[in-house]
């Protein structure tokens, strides 16, 4: 049984703006005041994480209480290995071993935990291994490398455990990380007005949307050739515009046939789209590149 978390003593991360925001509503500097956990405890409510959660310094708090529980744990199940992973490290609680196997420097938990995946697959074992997450990242992720993967692997969702090459085809899977990146994620901003279903239903019925998302995240920094494909896809199949050429000629022709005027729902600028893709490219490079250690 492995758990995996995301490290939180870090400066700087990819996911800094969604921090801020639940930061901006607590009257505290740091969210909210230091909060210490004990087994004895009432379970808090969903709100009470939330609001506890706005502290970094809380989060880590509760990650070494949880591994301690977990070493307690591991001591009256010996017949199951207890692994934690947080950040670069990796420990068996069961022997107090460190799992160097499993190690790598990756920043989140989701890329951290299909390293992790990888690395029991080359080791031999192809027993079928279940992820019990809720995180949509790690459901998209899942779709992808359950098949690209030797080995089942499967997800627990409220209504059973679900094969992760049933979630999608394996041409939506080889597409559906850059697609959900570019559509807005915890590290990405969307388009407003064009939810993610609607983007994602007219770009997986395209042979040439599909086509052009094969190319991100391939290389770093993002080509001039992948800022063009994206721009494309943006003013064809999420603007619906199949007459301008560039994202200057959109945004023009949007503003002319809106009766209600409103700069955000026109396409963004090429400033504006260029760091977007820059930001798209990175982490679809970090996604894909699970396999590897950064």
């Amino acid at each position: 049984m492995v758990f995996v978390n995301d490290p939180y003593d870090l400066e700087f991360t990819t996911k800094d703006s969604e921090h801020d925001r639940r930061q901006s509503s607590q009257p505290y500097r740091h969210g909210t005041k230091n909060v210490y956990m004990k087994s004895k405890d009432r379970f808090p409510a969903a709100k009470d994480f939330s609001n506890m959660f706005s502290n970094t310094t809380n989060m880590q708090r509760l990650q070494t209480f949880l591994k301690k529980e977990f070493a307690n744990l591991a001591q009256t199940k010996p017949a199951i290995n207890f692994v934690y992973s947080v950040r670069h490290t990796c420990w068996n609680l069961s022997s107090g071993d460190r799992c160097e196997e499993f190690e790598c420097h990756h920043i989140e938990a989701d890329t951290i935990m299909f390293f992790i995946y990888s690395h029991i697959r080359k080791s031999g074992i192809l027993d079928p291994v279940v992820i019990d997450a809720e995180d949509t990242d790690v459901v998209v992720l899942s779709a992808f490398v359950g098949h690209n993967t030797e080995g089942l692997l499967a997800i627990k969702q409220k209504k059973g455990i679900i094969n992760c090459r049933d979630l999608c085809p394996k041409d939506v899977a080889d597409i559906t990380v850059p697609l959900h990146i570019f559509s807005g994620c915890d590290t990405t901003s969307g388009f407003y007005g064009h939810d993610k279903k609607t983007v994602y239903d007219k770009v997986t019925k395209s042979q040439e949307g599909c086509s052009l998302l094969k190319q991100v995240g391939k290389q770093l920094p993002a080509t001039n050739e992948v800022i063009d494909y994206l721009a494309h896809l943006t003013i064809r199949y999420v603007y619906n515009d199949k007459v301008s050429k560039s994202l200057g000629e959109a945004r023009a022709l949007k503003w002319g046939q809106m009766k209600k005027k409103s700069t955000s729902r026109i396409p963004p600028d090429m400033d504006n789209f260029q760091l977007h893709v820059a930001r798209v490219n990175y982490q679809t490079y970090l996604h894909l590149g699970f396999v590897t250690d950064c």
